[in-house]
């Protein structure tokens, strides 16, 4: 039985308005083994650090053995 990978970031993101922002400084992906699998990872949806607002992101990484986790986040631009 294969093992899941994990999506490591925090429930939310703050970002000051205007800020740059790269959400992959933030979220990471490790397999069952802990090896990083960051460059799996697809995050889908859109932000905007030029509003304020919150902006929910689906983040899904998937490991060799083809096993994908899936996280959702929130970017807050304040």
């Amino acid at each position: 039985v294969g093992k899941y990978p994990v999506i490591e970031t925090d429930e939310a993101l703050y970002v000051d308005k205007g800020d740059n922002f790269d959400y992959r400084d933030y979220i990471k992906a490790k397999d069952c083994d802990g090896k990083d699998i960051s460059s799996s990872l697809k995050v889908y949806g859109k932000y905007n650090v030029s509003e304020s607002g919150i902006y929910r992101l689906k983040c899904v990484a998937t490991a060799d053995n083809n096993l994908s986790a899936v996280r959702y986040v929130n970017v807050v631009v304040e």
